[in-house]
């Protein structure tokens, strides 16, 4: 249920790890899963093959009664976002260096365009005094947000969040905040 997978999230979000992975259940042949699936005749033989073949376990193909596929896409994506960077356990707890090593080897390495790890590694770095480091990560953000669709799609969906973490760099990039570097003023909608 739903439900279950919140509290699923929000054990997570308690837990002193340094990084969790989320991912759909996939209904593979002769499972349980996709013998009720195909019973609820959610799998048939006019999708089986396509919902059998992704590869990628972020991403469901199908609809339930109990949550659609976006919805699910959706929740998956956003405790990734809640656990491992907004409420990374390494970063709360001060251990900058550990965290800082991981958003950049896992994250940012690969998507350098991610503007929540560039935030969550600009907040390290302050707490470890490279003003300048932090300075050159909230640049980046602003340019990605100015140039790249999914940093754009991510400050929309996470830009409060973004803002509120930053809240102490945006100053040392003699600026407000966020909003007022343009991040927000232009690429973020309210309505």
């Amino acid at each position: 249920s739903v439900a279950m997978m919140q509290e699923t999230i929000d054990f997570a979000v308690q837990m002193q790890i340094d990084w969790s992975y989320f991912s759909a259940a996939i209904p593979l042949i002769g499972s349980e899963m996709a013998t009720q699936l195909m019973d609820q005749g959610i799998l048939h033989n006019g999708n089986i093959v396509d919902i059998i073949d992704n590869t990628d376990r972020n991403v469901r193909r199908y609809d339930t009664p109990e949550i659609s596929a976006a919805d699910l896409n959706d929740l998956i994506y956003d405790a990734n976002i809640k656990v491992n960077f907004l409420n990374n356990y390494n970063m709360l707890a001060g251990n900058y260096e550990r965290a800082i090593d991981m958003f950049t080897t896992i994250v940012l390495r690969n998507y350098p365009f991610h503007v929540v790890g560039l935030a969550c590694r600009a907040y390290c770095f302050l707490g470890l005094g490279d003003v300048e480091a932090a300075k050159r990560d909230v640049a980046q953000i602003s340019n990605m947000v100015e140039t790249h669709a999914e940093s754009k799609r991510q400050y929309r969906r996470y830009g409060k969040e973004i803002d509120k973490l930053l809240k102490d760099v945006a100053p040392v990039h003699n600026r407000q905040s966020l909003g007022g570097m343009g991040i927000g003023s232009k690429s973020r909608k309210t309505s």
